[in-house]
């Protein structure tokens, strides 16, 4: 497994009308955007996948699988643990005193190929994060997540949702399936908090892409490299916030997936009361991304550029440009929230 590349950029965020830079204190139940212009592409997964479960009988919270501090902290539950953000976020709430529990369950394996499994980063956690529990449990399992939940019960912290099928192209293949995990797996999420820990703030990793192909009528220049919103436009120096309609636009299937579980998790913030947050993240990048074609491109770049794969530029002259923010300051703004 090749390593990508870091780039390190800034975060920047919206806190009720009020614009700010790098992290800080969010409001509940706030989408936040990470990050500048949303970008393009694809995702799918397997219709006849057998679901993961958990035994029946889990260990407590305060006996098995605890690290051996002195003070308990509290648990962090991540899913999509052993990926680029999730696996992040293991390391950082673990750095911070809290026992974590990740779920995953290899679905980018399927998703994307081997080259693609992010197994080799599950053993690496389970090497390196004293105290780290995995579970193989794939998110659309109701019963497996409600049953891991209620065994932690309300020693539950925070609950850091990052598992998700990534690829526009890929949920073109299986709409049924990208559903599923993105908007039902969400869903099933947030009724376990709602029933077993409603006082963890729950933070989910959305997407930029929830606005759709909207800033594609943003007035761009095309210049000798990039391509740059005009001067005087309100984005031109910031790039784009909430205040951002995601309606009346092409979404793509993943795009519309992705939406349903942002707003879902901003109504169980408004509606149920949870602790909720949206972060709506770009491209985001760090040394533990299963970088492929169809995602993680600067990942997928340095491998190519490493094995001398050739490596396909998709599109506009090769001027389009993102801002890449590492997942660890993505993961430190989750911190501030919780």
């Amino acid at each position: 497994m090749v390593p990508p590349l870091d780039g390190r950029l800034v975060a920047r965020r919206a806190k009720r009308g009020r614009r700010g830079c790098g992290t800080g204190h969010i409001f509940s139940n706030t989408p936040v955007t990470v990050g500048a212009f949303p970008t393009t592409v694809s995702a799918s997964c397997q219709k006849n996948r057998p679901l993961w479960t958990v035994p029946a009988a889990l260990p407590s919270a305060l006996s098995e699988g605890r690290s051996n501090r002195e003070t308990f902290m509290g648990i962090a539950v991540v899913t999509g643990s052993a990926g680029l953000i999730g696996s992040e976020a293991v390391s950082f709430f673990a750095d911070k005193g809290l026992d974590v529990v990740g779920i995953d369950n290899d679905m980018r394996g399927y998703f994307f190929g081997p080259k693609a499994s992010t197994a080799w980063n599950r053993d690496r956690l389970l090497r390196q994060v004293p105290g780290y529990r995995h579970h193989d449990i794939d998110i659309r399992d109701r019963e497996a997540v409600h049953r891991l939940f209620a065994a932690l019960g309300r020693d539950i912290a925070v609950v850091i949702h990052c598992a998700a099928q990534p690829s526009h192209d890929w949920a073109a293949r299986e709409p049924a399936t990208d559903f599923s995990i993105n908007a039902m797996g969400t869903e099933i999420l947030l009724e376990a908090v709602r029933d077993c820990c409603p006082e963890a703030p729950f933070i989910f990793t959305s997407t930029n892409k929830v606005y759709g192909d909207t800033p594609n009528r943003l007035p761009l220049e095309e210049r000798e490299t990039r391509f740059e919103v005009a001067p005087g436009h309100p984005y031109a120096a910031r790039g784009i916030d909430e205040t951002m309609s995601i309606d009346g636009s092409l979404h793509s299937v993943f795009g519309a997936s992705k939406v349903a579980a942002d707003v879902m998790v901003q109504e169980y913030g408004r509606y149920f009361g949870l602790k909720t947050a949206c972060f709506r993240g770009g491209c985001l990048t760090g040394p533990n991304h299963s970088g492929a074609p169809l995602h993680g491109f600067l990942a997928y770049l340095m491998r190519c550029a490493i094995t001398g794969e050739p490596y396909t530029v998709l599109g506009y002259r090769g001027k389009q440009v993102r801002d890449n923010i590492h997942a660890n300051d993505l993961v430190a703004m989750f911190g501030s929230f919780s």
